[in-house]
């Protein structure tokens, strides 16, 4: 009895899918170049400007940079609600894999994770874009916005494989 018995080719894809969009969403979330322009680049947790760093979840942040505050913390949110379906999605997929192969509700969550996090990393790109005071936009910006495609990608092999379109690997 192997790992892949009886596992369609739609899951198989789906589920590469979802890894390698789950790694450019975690180079994407820790990373600090969100936004770049000249000696100034920020990400969701770190604003430096030349060699001074700032936290951005710290008070001397939110003193200085008053204008980041409140958008700022929204990204934030939605973007680790993002990270949090994606491992949801990993780890629902690890139980399709291993125990539970003929469990219907889990194709069910595998995709409605996966939609969860692409819908969250657009909300979060969405307000970084609209309320970011530069368009001169980082690595780690793009980099989530080819995480969504990612899943939204893995999202839809894994609805075709709920609705019964594919054949087993």
């Amino acid at each position: 009895m192997g790992l892949f018995e009886g596992i369609s080719r739609f899951v198989l894809i789906s589920t590469i899918l979802t890894a390698v969009g789950f790694l450019v969403h975690l180079i994407s979330y820790g990373a600090p170049y969100w936004l770049k322009s000249g000696e100034f680049h920020v990400g969701l947790w770190k604003l430096c400007i030349g060699s001074q760093c700032y936290n951005t979840v710290s008070k001397t942040f939110k003193d200085l940079f008053v204008a980041y505050e409140g958008w700022l913390a929204a990204v934030q949110a939605f973007e680790t609600l993002a990270f949090l379906a994606s491992l949801a999605t990993i780890a629902v997929i690890g139980l399709r894999f291993t125990v539970m192969k003929e469990q219907k509700i889990l194709q069910i969550g595998i995709f409605i994770f996966q939609f969860a996090s692409v819908g969250l990393i657009l909300l979060g790109v969405i307000i970084f874009g609209a309320k970011s005071p530069s368009s001169s936009y980082g690595y780690a910006f793009v980099f989530e916005i080819i995480s969504a495609i990612i899943f939204l990608i893995a999202g839809v092999f894994s609805f075709m494989d709920w609705r019964g379109t594919s054949v087993p690997a």
